[in-house]
């Protein structure tokens, strides 16, 4: 009984974790795009870059 307790919880714990970062992502891939459409030329670039980035950010163990 006890267990199944600490099990739910911890599943739980771990699908608000999913959900935050999932989130995050969103968010700061909204910033982004924003930036890219602001911008032109090098600074365009750079956010180009940084939208890669993030998406690089998705896969595990890889650190940018």
């Amino acid at each position: 009984m006890v267990v199944g307790i600490i099990v739910a919880l911890i599943v739980m714990y771990w699908i608000a974790w999913l959900i935050l970062g999932f989130d995050k992502f969103r968010w700061e891939l909204k910033r982004l795009n924003i930036e890219i459409g602001r911008t032109e030329g090098e600074e365009q670039k750079k956010w180009r870059v940084l939208r890669r980035k993030l998406f690089l950010s998705l896969i595990p163990f890889v650190k940018y």
